[in-house]
């Protein structure tokens, strides 16, 4: 009798564990979505939403400037 009470304590504690560590892995996943989330929304709203479609000057001048040239 005494071994299978140290078998279902055993078990009662290895169940206690795994209910823990999924809790765990549930609140890490639940934050990863969050930030995924955040930084959606963050990128949707630093997007022109006005329909403005702007010119840079390099190329309203017919020519690329590079960032090692002296122009």
């Amino acid at each position: 009798m005494f071994g299978y009470e140290l078998h279902q304590a055993r078990r009662a504690e290895l169940q206690r564990s795994a209910d823990e560590w999924r809790l765990a892995q549930q609140a890490r996943a639940g934050r990863a979505e969050r930030r995924a989330a955040a930084r959606r929304t963050t990128t949707r709203s630093a997007v022109r939403t006005d329909g403005e479609v702007t010119e840079s000057p390099a190329r309203t001048r017919g020519r690329a400037l590079h960032r090692h040239s002296a122009a």
